[in-house]
């Protein structure tokens, strides 16, 4: 997170801003900013973070280390 609150994402270099779109019990639903290609991060309360596609395909998913 910076000054504003947001959380963001650092892939390659870039600093992208995650707009919350939805916050469910069990996970919040976030979209990076200016994406073209609708895909969304679910980020779970557990700690795991999913990649999914716009017809809703789960590309990769993170989790934490015990």
């Amino acid at each position: 997170m910076m000054s504003d609150d947001s959380p963001y994402l650092k892939n390659f270099g870039r600093i992208q801003r995650l707009n919350s779109i939805e916050t469910k019990p069990d996970s919040k639903i976030y979209q990076i900013e200016n994406e073209p290609f609708g895909w969304t991060y679910i980020y779970g309360n557990n700690g795991s973070l999913t990649l999914i596609d716009n017809k809703k395909n789960e590309l990769i998913t993170y989790t934490l280390a015990n």
